[in-house]
């Protein structure tokens, strides 16, 4: 892991991260470019990176215009005054290989990672799992899921929704799934498919809330050899093996702890499960509310547990950012192909930002995603500059990126 910068990162040095020089073998890889004369897979990888980044709102239109920009296409590569329509964008993204952006962005956590260590409780790394619902018009939207009453005539729904299942280190996107399927409103089946499919270290940890209730996937997990923390609902249905010791004198800032026991769950038909679960009572200091801690862990105590827990939070706030921010809420594309490629692209793009704030101590990722762009904005001018056979470091503003 390299040593974070005490005097801050600069934008040319963190884009410099990223693994630009794959995005041609990849495209011979994945044949991103088969049959096509234009909008080529590199061109479309930058053009929506700058497009998410430097975007109040996404869109096509948005896309077609800063396609035809000069700066762009200096960036780019892209012959001088070149054009594209929203259309073409438009159906590109409907058509082009997911599986370039994919494997961009893999490669994209691979390099940024290395920058920055997300290690938290000893040695462990902690995963934070959520999802959220993007909704848009039925007649936009042909797929998705549907939720609430239909309309009274038609008998059909106006919304339908995709939702975006992640797991969250902290810093940085470490696993994504895009669910469309009826079934998966259900966030059982959601966090728990996400969960499941995710390739965890062995020191890593995956922290979930009580929207996964489904005690055979607590047991799954175990039986994957991957370690979490959840919460569950107040319950009388278990049965208790030992307890761990005498804790009632071991508080936190905002809990009071009650009890700590190994015990086995039961399935919602009432039959046991076979798997010891780690389950800590708390009250919480503020309401009195009893809080049931569930874990699979036994080398930590139980205000390590409720700490781990509570850095769940983190998920919430980084969707909010992707939001917010990063326009996670509307859709680009109304293809299922169109909407993964952009979230790829999109959470790349965090990844810069974050790492962006981390590094240069900024207090909003507001603020972070606006100095990054002025930042890329004055490399681009710099690179002109260069182009023109001027010396860029003769203006203080071109030196400050």
């Amino acid at each position: 892991m390299a040593t974070p910068n005490p005097k801050g990162i600069k934008a040319k040095e963190l884009l410099a991260y990223l693994p630009l020089e794959m995005l041609e073998s990849t495209a011979l890889q994945t044949e991103v470019d088969k049959n096509v004369k234009k909008l080529f897979g590199k061109d479309m990888f930058l053009l929506l990176l700058m497009a998410v980044l430097d975007s109040e709102r996404v869109s096509l239109r948005i896309m077609q215009d800063l396609y035809s920009n000069h700066k762009f296409q200096l960036l780019a590569g892209i012959e001088e005054n070149s054009t594209t329509r929203f259309t073409s964008i438009s159906d590109r993204l409907m058509n082009i290989n997911v599986e370039y952006f994919e494997k961009i962005f893999e490669a994209s956590y691979e390099k940024l990672s290395k920058q920055f260590s997300v290690s938290q409780i000893e040695k462990h790394s902690i995963v934070r799992f959520d999802s959220t619902s993007i909704s848009a018009s039925a007649k936009l939207l042909t797929f998705g899921m549907t939720n609430g009453i239909p309309n009274a005539k038609t008998q059909e729904h106006n919304v339908r929704q995709v939702k975006i299942t992640i797991g969250f280190d902290g810093l940085f996107t470490r696993s994504a799934n895009v669910f469309t399927d009826q079934k998966y409103l259900a966030e059982d089946l959601a966090l728990g498919e996400a969960i499941t499919q995710y390739g965890a270290s062995k020191n890593s940890i995956v922290v979930f809330d009580r929207g996964l209730k489904k005690r055979t996937a607590f047991a799954k997990f175990t039986e994957q050899n991957k370690l979490f923390v959840t919460r569950i609902n107040p319950t009388k249905n278990y049965q208790v093996i030992k307890t761990n010791g005498e804790i009632k004198s071991l508080k936190s800032a905002s809990l009071e702890f009650i009890s700590d026991e190994q015990v086995y769950l039961f399935h919602q038909d009432k039959r046991k499960l076979k798997v010891p679960f780690r389950l800590i009572k708390a009250k919480r200091k503020q309401d009195g509310q009893m809080l049931f801690f569930l874990s699979n862990m036994e080398d930590m105590d139980a205000a390590s547990i409720a700490d781990i827990y509570k850095s769940r939070w983190d998920i919430e706030v980084f969707f909010r950012f992707l939001k917010q921010e990063l326009n996670l809420k509307h859709f680009a594309s109304y293809s299922i192909n169109g909407i993964k490629v952009m979230l790829y692209v999109l959470l790349i793009a965090a990844m810069l930002i974050m790492l962006y704030k981390k590094l240069n101590s900024i207090d909003s990722y507001k603020r972070a995603k606006l100095k990054f762009i002025q930042a890329i904005e004055t490399e681009i001018t710099r690179m002109i500059v260069l182009i023109c056979g001027g010396n860029p470091e003769a203006t203080p503003y071109l030196n400050s990126s």
